[in-house]
């Protein structure tokens, strides 16, 4: 597949012809396309700055628009002819990073216009205020876009927009220092060094994420110029080289490992300056079209351009109202509202849209009413060109590689429309690239370019890149966008070895450093019938290609199988069978990645002969404590005994694991009754736990708070997290429940106090959290056959997106899921042995006390009940009810006087999804 289309329609964009990209940001584009090229699937992030001064430089929030139109156009691509799955996702940052809905949302058909709509309503919704944190922004957006890889796999785009120059507390060191670490060099003299690395910008390029920095540099009159020169800070880390402004001083920096150059086997960046709101809009325009494949192409001074044969379609975009501008076709006709011409208006932008369709429409084109200096033109060739699928590789023997070429209309389009040069490289999975072929004079009537290749002996996989350069049109000479595709091949074996796979073995995500990650390689005898044998590889020569940061020496690699050793230290397979090799791979150094590496097996024929062959491994590499803390604990592992590190571990862990409460959170508390024959949960007094009226009558909304390591969840339950004294062992989060209660949720973990009911685990997100609380007086009542236990449902969600939740999904689900007969049963025995073991135990004469007062007796935990995190005007918050019928109300209670505290700024988009 080849991202080769016509254009959607393209609006909200020009003032004038876009800047142009350097060499740098044009080869981002490339690396983008040529991914999307190989791969079906999207993923598409955009990470929003709402600082203060956007309050100055877009006053009337464009960039909503900008971005609204920029998804719509990358949406168009999981239309024909490409049909990738489009998904997308955003974030903001100002002095903190703030992420929107916890799943990406998918682009279909259907939904081409509404999600670039709910992304637009989410941007307007929001109220800058803050600094211009980027570190923490680009951290976070890392953080989401590593959690989607996982999931897609897919071509990743980050889309990075700032008005203003790195700024974090209008704190000078704390600004530069973060300079440095975002650079991962000393980009800053005299400042803190680099804490992250090679820094996060560098590894997002290396785990092929492509970086698009725009800044919105908006000078003038009413716009603070504070910070001024540290927006050219931004060059460099989008780049990873340029030139920056300290006061008064012009310094060359380069980021990442500091040589200036961007591998070739990472992601290029691109900078992108807008200078307002208006030409933020035109840079959108360029570089959406350069990602869908377009070119930026020239009308001459009168008007005209030509549509020559070849090209699929034209996007003209003016600043001028659609009443302003006149469009004449070849025939001298205005064309204006004739099928196959769309025309939209937004943002003060008019975009007009010509799809080819018709040999008529090939000719003299005119456009007036806008200057065509200030027009932008962009042409969409119709060629696709693309590896064949039946390409093969065989070790030691020339094979025959063939490039296929097409149009997307070969009635209205053919190959010989075009002119272009080819290249075909092989490149090496530490990132060298070796010319295989070239060439100017391609005849594509045949079908085919046809090109010799032999693989080397040991490689067991073969990366090929296609390169079509120079491509216009034959007829007029449109210059069109290049094209460039990549295949990798498996390299078979000869039949008399044993052959293995999967080939690349992937071994998922090592995480930190204190666990290994693990794959298991399988082996099988000879395709021959005859037997065959291989030899582990060493764990000392492991081949490291590919990583974010140089931790060469630490690597801790490991290769075993379970078959019995021969005399020559290799291991037999007899002819039919088959073996494994699990591998593990460990590191003392942790670091974001995408690690790749190879391990030569050294694999025998019946006759004793040898081939080694390189294995590909590949796995993700996660950093999964504070840079500044590991690197304090690393000291003291040099330098102290063994328990002492693992002491400070467990201090970290005490520090940093906390119960997840943020903004936005809801809560509901209902009066319920479980069947425990039926094992149904439903509501007291015929209330519906799954009905439509369920809304935020019973979905309180609670202060935003930040995450710690307990929090009252009512007034019988406390959720906390907990951490074991052993460093080693997985963080947990409970729920407890008050003397006098039990709690149970659905999921189950050993211990008496759990099995008991007194304690219940769960993930550690409060908006995750459904809870069941059982009185111990009508819990020692229960039996098999009870129908009406008397219970109270406590329930969270959170309003991530702005909109409502759908609160009766949520119930739904919580009902159906809710399965507790068992555990019931089994806290109800041990409740019951306690009392027994109370009563055998002789009683202990002991001096008569004044009786103490009785209890308090607890509130009710009803619908809203007592639980609503808000408290009227002047009263502090979870103070009870100032009235018994305040609290003694059955159905859900009424909302809090008060408004709730406004949250930090949040999407507007819904947590559906």
């Amino acid at each position: 597949m080849v991202v080769l289309l016509s254009p959607v329609a393209a609006s909200a964009l020009p003032v004038r012809q876009a800047a142009d990209l350097t060499p740098t940001g044009e080869r981002a584009i490339q690396d983008l396309r040529r991914c999307l090229a190989t791969n079906d699937n999207l993923d598409v992030y955009y990470l929003m700055d709402n600082s203060g001064s956007l309050l100055d430089t877009d006053p009337g929030k464009v960039r909503a628009d900008v971005m609204a139109e920029s998804l719509r156009q990358l949406a168009s691509l999981s239309q024909d002819p490409t049909n990738l799955n489009v998904n997308w996702n955003l974030g903001f940052f100002s002095d903190e990073f703030f992420s929107g809905p916890d799943k990406w949302l998918e682009v279909d058909s259907a939904q081409i216009d509404e999600w670039p709509d709910t992304l637009q309503k989410a941007v307007r919704s929001t109220t800058p205020s803050g600094g211009t944190n980027w570190l923490e922004g680009i951290l976070g957006a890392q953080r989401e876009l590593a959690k989607q890889k996982k999931i897609s796999g897919g071509c990743q785009v980050m889309i990075w927009l700032t008005d203003g120059g790195l700024n974090v507390l209008n704190d000078d060191p704390a600004s530069e220092a973060a300079m440095n670490a975002l650079c991962g060099q000393v980009a800053i003299s005299g400042a803190r060094g680099p804490n992250l690395g090679l820094g996060p910008l560098y590894e997002l390029r290396q785990s092929g994420v492509s970086v698009f920095g725009v800044l919105l540099d908006v000078v003038g009159s009413g716009v603070a110029d504070t910070y001024q020169d540290r927006k050219s800070w931004m060059v460099p880390l989008v780049e990873n080289a340029g030139s920056i402004t300290i006061g008064q001083k012009k310094t060359s920096v380069s980021c990442g490992d500091g040589s200036g150059q961007i591998p070739t086997n990472h992601a290029a960046g691109a900078f992108i300056r807008a200078q307002s709101p208006a030409d933020l809009a035109v840079q959108f325009l360029r570089l959406s079209g350069a990602i869908r494949g377009g070119s930026n192409s020239t009308i001459n001074p009168d008007g005209t351009f030509a549509i020559n044969p070849g090209v699929a379609a034209v996007s003209i975009i003016s600043l001028q109202p659609a009443s302003a501008l006149k469009l004449t076709d070849p025939s001298g006709a205005n064309a204006l509202g004739q099928p196959g011409i769309s025309i939209t208006e937004k943002a003060g932008a008019t975009s007009i849209d010509i799809q080819v369709d018709a040999v008529a429409d090939f000719g003299q084109w005119k456009i007036t009413g806008t200057k065509p200096s200030e027009t932008v033109l962009i042409a969409f060739s119709a060629l696709q060109v693309e590896p064949s699928s039946d390409n093969a590789l065989i070790t030691g023997t020339s094979s025959e590689i063939k490039l296929n070429a097409g149009v997307v209309d070969p009635i209205l389009f053919s190959t010989s429309d075009y002119s272009f040069s080819y290249k075909l490289f092989q490149v090496s999975r530490d990132g060298n690239v070796t010319e295989l072929a070239s060439g100017s004079e391609v005849d594509f009537q045949s079908g085919a370019l046809v090109v010799p290749i032999t693989p080397e002996a040991n490689a067991s996989e073969v990366r090929l890149r296609y390169q079509i350069d120079n491509l216009s049109t034959v007829v007029g000479g449109t210059k069109l966008a290049s094209i460039s595709a990549e295949q990798s091949l498996v390299v078979s074996l000869p039949d008399n070895f044993p052959s293995f796979g999967p080939i690349p073995l992937d071994l998922g995500v090592l995480s930190g450093r204190l666990r290994p990650t693990s794959g298991v390689l399988q082996v099988q005898a000879p395709l021959s019938g005859e037997p065959g044998s291989f030899c582990l590889p060493d764990g000392n020569n492991v081949k490291v290609l590919s990583d974010s940061v140089d931790r060469s020496a630490t690597w801790d690699w490991s290769f075993s199988t379970d078959l019995e050793q021969s005399e020559d230290g290799c291991y037999l397979l007899a002819p039919g069978e088959a073996a494994t090799i699990e591998v593990l791979v460990g590191n003392s150094v942790t670091a974001n990645s995408e690690v790749s590496a190879e391990a030569l097996l050294t694999l025998k024929d019946a006759t004793g002969a040898k081939l080694d062959v390189a294995v590909p491994i590949k796995f993700s590499s996660e950093r999964v404590i504070n840079p500044l803390v590991y690197g304090i604990l690393t000291a003291l592992l040099t330098l102290l005994s063994l328990l002492l590190p693992l002491l400070v571990m467990y201090l970290i862990n005490k520090a940093t694991v906390k119960v997840e409460h943020g903004n936005e959170l809801l809560k509901a508390v209902f009066p319920a009754q479980y069947d425990v024959t039926n094992e149904q949960l439903s509501g007291r007094n015929g209330f519906n736990l799954k009905g439509s009226e369920i809304g935020l009558e019973e979905f309180k909304f609670q202060p935003p708070k930040k995450d710690a390591a307990s929090f009252d969840v009512n007034e019988t339950l406390t959720a906390v997290a907990m951490v074991s004294p052993n460093p080693l062992k997985t963080p947990w989060f409970e729920v407890r429940a008050k003397e006098g209660y039990r709690v149970f949720t659905k999921t189950a973990r050993r211990g008496k106090l759990f099995a008991s009911g007194q304690r219940a685990e769960f993930s550690g997100q409060l908006s995750k959290l459904t809870a069941v609380v059982v009185k111990d007086s009508d819990l020692k009542g229960v039996s098999a056959s009870t129908t009406d236990l008397p219970a109270t449902l406590v329930v969270f969600d959170r309003n991530s997106g702005g909109a409502n939740p759908n609160f009766q999904e949520r119930m739904v689900n919580v009902v159906n899921d809710t399965k507790l007969r068992s555990g019931l049963i089994g806290a109800r025995d041990l409740l019951l042995a306690v009392d027994e073991s109370k009563a055998k135990k002789p009683k202990r004469v002991k001096e008569v006390a004044k009786p103490s007062a009785p209890p308090k007796p607890s509130l009710p935990t009803g619908p809203g009940g007592s639980a609503t995190s808000f408290s009227a005007p002047g009263k502090p918050a979870g103070a009870p009810p100032t009235s018994a019928a305040s609290s003694n109300k059955s159905g859900p209670m009424s909302p809090p006087s008060g408004p709730p505290t406004a949250p930090k700024p949040p999407s507007n988009l819904p947590p559906t999804l």
